[in-house]
């Protein structure tokens, strides 16, 4: 499995056209054609996710064909993806309440 394969496959369900993985690829200074490296092509997501969002942040409508993204599906992707990769989630950050000892104020 090449590069290019393992992205157009990791990418597919987002509805992103040959021509926007190949963006990445070229983004992240990947050969496509080469043998697959997991590591490499992941951090590329991660990296480069504003390259997919890009489709995804516009709805598309004609005649009576409609074509809508699931935010939270992609949302749910991301941060999924940050979690493997041990980094934070600039996109879409969690907004939880951070908790603090302040035990030693009493």
């Amino acid at each position: 499995m090449s590069n290019l394969e393992y992205l157009s496959r990791c990418l597919a369900p987002l509805g992103l056209s040959p021509e926007q993985v190949e963006l990445v690829l070229l983004k992240a200074h990947l050969a496509p054609h080469t043998s697959i490296e997991i590591d490499r092509c992941d951090r590329a997501m991660y990296e480069h996710f504003s390259l997919l969002l890009a489709p995804a942040s516009q709805k598309v409508s004609e005649g009576s064909y409609s074509q809508s993204w699931n935010m939270e599906a992609i949302k749910a992707f991301y941060t999924a993806l940050c979690h493997e990769l041990g980094e934070k989630n600039v996109l879409f950050p969690s907004h939880a309440p951070t908790l603090r000892n302040k035990s030693y104020l009493w």
